[in-house]
């Protein structure tokens, strides 16, 4: 099956990355639209998919359906790089199966000769909050079609996937505010600890650090000074490779149940700052990542952040 060929090679490989022109417009010399090649980034979405089932599975069980069932979102004549590293002009298409907010989305191409369609990608999609930000930094992939962005809220940044970066390139422009619709897919995601403890000799030490004495119980132990992680709000980022696949730590927020081809997700609302407590991202995560989940508990783990422009 060609397109199933076509997703295995986009999943295993990745391809060089180039600097493109957006619509003639010269913007070579800004030093915040990169080649994704330049720092190595990767271009695929093989663990993106696997946040919903394996890969083989997918290509197998699924592929045909979501191609054949979805529906036209968004279409574009624009510069692609399929064929070989030189850039030419063709129709893009964009597909979305699902629900509006929750699905699969998928890229065609139309190839150099105009004479067929080429499979460029597919990935889940998931958007809920709206966020005004600024672009900061925009990594283009090899294809001219799909990018990785960062942007800045405040005093925060952040990256995601554009999902539909190659119907806005003029608009994902280093300095330009834009209003972004945002959702995450927990790669891996667990209860984190919900504190710790200091006992004993410890706790009298740590105690004799903020001048005060230790209380101690009914049989003359030492009481232990204890510590809540209940509330910790925690987003690394630092992996310039996958910028976009931040580790995170945060209390949950209400849990609701999903469902995508078959499969059970929990849909929850994590902090991403602790400084900016309006600044919530909803996250997707399978079920049996965490098959028993409550209100507020703390979440820690590895997600993709995708987004688009409203």
């Amino acid at each position: 099956m060609k397109f199933a060929q076509g997703l295995c090679e986009f999943g295993r490989q990745r391809r060089r990355g180039y600097l493109c022109i957006i619509n003639n417009n010269d913007m070579y010399n800004n030093p915040n639209i990169i080649s994704a090649d330049d720092v190595q980034m990767y271009q695929t979405h093989g663990d993106h998919i696997e946040a919903v089932m394996d890969t083989e599975s997918f290509i197998k069980d699924f592929l045909q359906q979501i191609l054949s069932e979805s529906k036209l979102s968004g279409k574009v004549q624009t510069d692609v790089a399929l064929e070989d590293p030189e850039p030419y002009q063709t129709d893009v298409f964009s597909l979305q199966f699902g629900e509006p907010d929750l699905g699969f989305a998928a890229i065609i191409a139309t190839d150099k000769s105009r004479t067929s369609n080429q499979f460029v990608s597919t990935y889940p999609v998931f958007f809920g909050k709206t966020l005004k930000s600024k672009v900061e930094t925009v990594w283009i992939w090899s294809n001219r079609m799909e990018a990785t962005v960062r942007c800045r809220y405040r005093s925060f940044s952040f990256s995601f996937f554009a999902t539909d970066y190659f119907l806005h390139k003029d608009d994902y422009i280093p300095g330009k505010e834009i209003e972004i619709k945002l959702g995450a897919w927990g790669l891996r995601v667990e209860e984190a600890d919900h504190g710790f403890s200091f006992e004993g000799q410890q706790a009298i030490d740590f105690l004799a650090k903020t001048g005060e004495k230790p209380d101690y119980d009914d049989q003359g132990n030492v009481i232990p000074v204890k510590f809540s992680t209940e509330n910790l709000v925690a987003f690394f980022d630092l992996n310039e490779k996958c910028p976009d696949e931040p580790e995170f730590q945060s209390p949950a927020g209400t849990m609701r149940e999903r469902s995508l081809l078959g499969i059970d997700f929990w849909e929850t609302d994590i902090f991403i700052h602790r400084d900016h407590f309006d600044v919530k991202v909803p996250i997707l995560f399978r079920k049996d990542m965490l098959p028993v989940a409550k209100d507020g508990m703390p979440l820690r783990g590895y997600m993709w952040i995708v987004g688009k422009i409203l």
